[in-house]
């Protein structure tokens, strides 16, 4: 439809639009391929990272998301699937389905089907203690909106 418009002004917006969007999926393209190709190994990630974030204001959280990592369960089976299940979350937010920054005032929503992550917590004593938690957590939200 754009592509035909007749008004000047909206198809200049649009040829500008195109051409941006183009620049960045270039550009998307090349970081991914030098990600792919230089920084396979977590050790380089990280120094990686840590370089981009070192005495800026993003140090702070990036540190707290490394401190929120070490708070996994040891248990390996469940270690793996909260890795996962923090993966998409992740790969959520830096690569959304609409290609634009997400309004990083308000509430984001994840899409994620955790369905499987729950699954595999049930069936342990991990996952037992959760529920457990869950229980207990929702009663005391149901009794204190009874109030």
């Amino acid at each position: 439809f754009l592509e035909s418009c007749t008004l000047e002004a909206i198809k200049k917006q649009y040829d500008n639009f195109c051409r941006i969007k183009e620049a960045d999926f270039a550009e998307l393209v090349n970081r991914f391929e030098q990600i792919k190709g230089e920084y396979e190994e977590p050790d380089c990630c990280y120094s990686i990272l840590l370089a981009g974030v070192k005495n800026t204001r993003a140090e702070g959280p990036f540190l707290s998301i490394l401190q929120h990592l070490l708070l996994v369960t040891d248990d390996i089976g469940v270690r793996t699937e909260y890795f996962r299940l923090i993966e998409n979350c992740i790969s959520e937010i830096v690569l959304p389905k609409t290609c634009v920054d997400p309004d990083f005032r308000g509430k984001f929503e994840f899409t994620q089907d955790i369905t499987h992550f729950l699954d595999t917590l049930e069936d342990g004593e991990e996952g037992r203690q959760a529920n457990k938690r869950v229980e207990i957590a929702t009663q005391a939200k149901n009794e204190a909106l009874a109030k």
